[in-house]
This record gives structure tokens, sequence and C-alpha cells, in this order.
């Protein structure tokens, strides 16, 4: 389960250096995230152009805390609370938002990769 959670500690540390090349190798070519306004991302190539768009604009910090992981041989999910604070760069306001997350990933020759991401907002 080490594995799965550097993955995780990669991705936050990417989103926290605003970097939306280093999330490419986390993400499997063919990602699916599904954004807690029900929007779709799919594709590794969508999802890293909508972080360098976002990472343009905004500062992220996400914690990131697993209420569950389960690994079954070539998958894994992991369960949990994703709390994010986006700053905008233009005018330093700021909003934090709290999402419930179940992220599957997958193991590949390379590593694991994330494969999918389901967020909804908690309200």
């Amino acid at each position: 389960m080490h594995e799965i959670a550097a993955v995780r500690e990669a991705w936050l540390d990417a989103v926290r250096r605003a970097d939306a090349d280093a999330i490419a190798p986390l993400v499997a070519e063919d990602v699916l995230v599904v954004h807690p306004n029900g929007r779709c991302s799919s594709g590794r190539a969508a999802v890293v152009e909508e972080y360098r768009v976002f990472f343009e604009h905004h500062s992220s910090e996400q914690h990131f805390t697993a209420s569950e992981t389960v690994v079954d041989r070539d998958w894994a999910f992991e369960r949990g609370t994703m709390v994010t604070t986006v700053t905008c760069r233009a005018s330093g306001e700021q909003r934090q938002v709290t999402s419930h997350v179940l992220n599957l990933l997958c193991r590949t020759p390379g590593g694991w990769q994330v494969a999918r991401v389901i967020s909804v907002l908690n309200q």
C-alpha cells in the first residue's frame, strides 16, 4: 500500500508546485476524471492540459486523508477526503472546498497509475 501512497504524494506535490507535466506519468493513458461539478475529463493529454490551464490562473494546496485503501492484484482503490485551497493568482482570493474522492489505480509495467477519479463535493 505504500506504493499507492507514493502515487498520491507525488500527485499532491505536483499540484503544490503547479507542475502539470509532473502529473502526466501519474495517470493512465485512458484516465477518466469525474469532477465535483459532474464534468468529465478523458485521457492523459486532456487531464494534463486542464491542469496546465488551471495552474496559469490559480495555485492550489491539497490535503488528502485516506479512509480506505484496497489492493487486489493489478487494481487498487483509495477512498478519502480531499481538502483543497485554491488561490486566484490575479486577485489573491482564496476558497476552500472539501470533496469525497474515490481513486482507482492500475498497475502497469512502469508502476501504479491513476486510472479513474470520482470526486463529489462535501455539502
